[in-house]
């Protein structure tokens, strides 16, 4: 019998820089030295739970539970429901964190308190390369969080696909800053997988505010580049900060305006690629939206699709192939066009409508400033609901939707709210928003009732 395909876990010279981990830089070879030594002391075989905001802290987790044996579960977020609900039917899997609170029953291993190793000096590691290295659960931001497994093999070698792409051209090494959670599969696979292939150093921290990412850019070295959302990247334009010199700016997660991409261009001096793909897959097609509408498909994709109208993905470092949510259309040069969200399309009193297109409506009404249009689950065939944030009063917005669509799809309620409840890469979780809904409707029931008393 043919041997097992293995993959090295780190494919960099052991004195290469990594990562800038509380204001030092760290080699690859200490890298590979914290990671042994945090191995030696998780269970073997089982799952941990990596919760480390730090991106060094998640590296180090996540590359010892792979040396380990351990299977990485990769929450959407870091509350005690997500740490009950992504370790239920997996035992009491060891909890990494740096400072989250962790749920109860569970055990904690604060990855603060670790004496720093030695560096490794010896050969890298082989990875079986089928090995199932990690369990990512979705936001949820259509309804019900979804487990993806994904093997080594899958991680691996679809940094290769990305050096072709939006982390190429770069001109040799490069730094890296990102505002996003290394959990979420975009962070995951542009800046975890990355720096393990690429000549990449990855600044440690998670900057917040403009004046943070500003700082954490002037540590990594140049040509620098920025991984971060639409919502953030409007934060930074909004500032006053001056940046040091961004090559490139990376982003996904949410859609993207094309005059907020020539915003961040001229005020950053930086290419901006916005990244379209999905968790199942990684990164799918990218594009300049500052000089062009147009999808460009990743070499090593194939895009498929059957009678049944279902776009499926295959590519060779994904083990089958991959049913995607949305619609996908891919021209002989390789463009691809996004058709919408098989989940978008609504149908209310036989007119349809298509909820991303809604909610665009809604957010270019006057006085709002964010919103979203959605159907809870609750009423799949009924009418829909929407939230905004903003100035304007809601029956000022009502009127504004009246004016441009049938009154069947004019969202009812229309709940004007202080923020929306988006999560740290932006998204929108349908259960948040469904529990807005239910407040609202619960405030109202009160509010009634009090005047029914008086």
């Amino acid at each position: 019998m043919p041997g097992k395909l293995t993959l090295p876990l780190v494919e960099r010279p052991l004195d290469d820089p990594f990562a800038v981990y509380r204001g030092e830089t760290v080699t690859v070879g200490r890298f590979l030295g914290d990671a042994a030594a945090l191995s030696e002391i998780l269970p073997a075989d089982g799952f941990v739970l990596n919760l480390a905001r730090d991106r060094y802290h998640f590296q180090v987790a996540f590359a010892a539970a792979i040396l380990r044996g351990a299977c990485t579960l990769l929450p959407p977020n870091d509350t005690i429901g997500a740490q009950r609900a992504v370790s239920a039917g997996c035992g009491s899997p060891r909890v990494l964190h740096d400072g989250a609170d962790v749920a109860e029953g569970l055990v904690g291993l604060d990855l603060r308190q670790l004496p720093p190793a030695a560096d490794w000096s010896g050969a890298i590691p082989d990875i079986d390369a089928d090995t199932v290295v990690s369990i990512s659960f979705t936001s949820g931001s259509t309804g019900s969080a979804t487990e993806i497994a994904r093997r080594w093999r899958t991680h691996f070698e679809g940094v290769a696909l990305n050096a072709a792409t939006y982390l190429g051209r770069l001109g040799g090494a490069f730094g890296m800053v990102a505002t996003v959670p290394p959990q979420h599969m975009y962070g995951m696979e542009v800046t975890m997988m990355a720096p393990l292939r690429l000549p990449v150093t990855v600044s440690a921290t998670r900057p917040l505010f403009p004046a943070d990412v500003a700082e954490a850019l002037a540590t990594v070295p140049s040509p620098r580049v920025l991984v971060s959302t639409p919502l953030h990247l409007e934060a930074l334009l909004d500032s006053t900060v001056r940046f040091p010199a961004v090559t490139r700016v990376i982003t996904a997660t949410a859609p993207l305006d094309a005059g907020l991409a020539r915003r961040v261009e001229e005020r950053l001096g930086a290419e901006l690629i916005d990244v379209y793909g999905c968790s199942e897959t990684g990164c799918l097609a990218t594009r300049r939206l500052a000089r062009d509408e147009a999808w460009t498909a990743i070499p090593g994709f194939s895009f498929d699709t059957g009678q049944d109208g279902v776009t499926r993905v295959s590519a060779a470092h994904l083990p089958e192939p991959v049913a995607l949510q949305d619609r996908l259309r891919l021209d002989a040069d390789g463009i691809l066009h996004l058709e919408g969200r098989a989940s978008d399309l609504v149908n209310v009193g036989g007119k349809r409508g298509s909820l991303a297109n809604l909610t665009a409506l809604l957010k270019s009404a006057p006085g709002v400033m964010d919103g979203a249009v959605f159907q809870p689950r609750d009423r799949r065939g009924g009418r829909l609901a929407g939230v905004y944030a903003g100035s304007a009063e809601p029956g000022d917005v009502r009127a504004f939707l009246r004016e441009h669509l049938d009154p069947v799809l004019v969202p009812r309620p229309l709940v004007r709210v202080a923020s929306l409840p988006r999560n740290e890469t932006g998204k929108l979780p349908l259960d948040a928003l469904e529990r807005l809904l239910t407040e609202h409707v619960a405030n109202t029931v009160r509010h009634r009732t009090a005047a029914h008393d008086r």
